[in-house]
């Protein structure tokens, strides 16, 4: 047995049955499917449509962030040597 199979068969990714009653990994699998059931059936609501755009404007303007850095274009200091952005930057 994997130690993923129980994850597995709870989200119907697995070949074969599921572990029955007694069998290592039943514990872990119940678990899993009784969850996976009780998040389903909460209500789902979707984010508020100004959240969704804030978030948005926030990934994008980090993805330019190295490029504006490059051209003297950003705020601040560039990246450092190990921060998310630098290689860009030092493209």
């Amino acid at each position: 047995m994997n130690a993923l199979d129980p994850i597995r068969h709870a989200y119907g990714d697995a070949e074969g049955l599921p572990p029955a009653p007694g069998d290592p990994g039943h514990a872990e699998y119940r678990l899993l499917s009784d969850t996976r059931a009780a998040l389903d059936a909460l209500p789902r609501r979707r984010p508020d449509p100004s959240a969704l755009e804030a978030i948005r404007e926030a990934a994008r303007s980090a993805v330019l962030e190295p490029l504006r850095h490059a051209y003297g274009e950003a705020e601040g200091l560039p990246p450092a040597p190990g921060d998310p952005g630098h290689a860009e930057y030092r493209l």
